[in-house]
């Protein structure tokens, strides 16, 4: 995917002074912000990947009426593994001060993506309980045109 756009949703709410302390605000501000980077990159006709984790549709559908606006085609995928996996996963790298991704919030996210992969019919899962990072691209590619 030559010259592709990929926007980190809570990369960019990283760059609003204060997103920490104001998540509903900055949150706001970050996806208006992506959407906006998504929309100059699709009228250069790029290819635009949104990577963040989203556990409501609805906080979607913005981009989803983007993509109709340009006549993009949507691939949406959800990356699961098993919880014990995860939570492996979470022992291995440790917590640390300043992260988000806790043994308990792994926990709980886990909880979120398992039930949010059951509203997302359109989504392609992906169990990448045995995969590596790369395997893990590679199998969102096998699925791409």
């Amino acid at each position: 995917m030559e010259q592709s756009v990929l926007i980190n949703i809570d990369l960019v709410r990283s760059f609003i002074s204060g997103y920490r302390e104001h998540p509903s605000r900055s949150w706001k501000t970050g996806l208006n912000l992506s959407l906006a980077l998504a929309a100059s990159a699709m009228q250069q006709g790029r290819t635009v990947i949104v990577d963040k984790m989203i556990f409501e549709g609805s906080a979607w559908e913005p981009f989803y009426h983007l993509a109709k606006e340009y006549g993009a085609e949507v691939h949406e995928f959800v990356i699961w593994a098993e919880k014990e996996i995860i939570l492996k996963r979470c022992d291995d790298r440790g917590d640390y001060k300043e992260g988000v991704f806790t043994r308990k919030s792994c926990e709980r996210y886990w909880r979120k993506v398992t039930d949010f992969s059951k509203e997302r019919p359109q989504a392609h899962l992906i169990d990448n309980s045995a995969f590596t990072k790369e395997e893990t691209v590679a199998e969102i590619l096998k699925l791409l045109p």
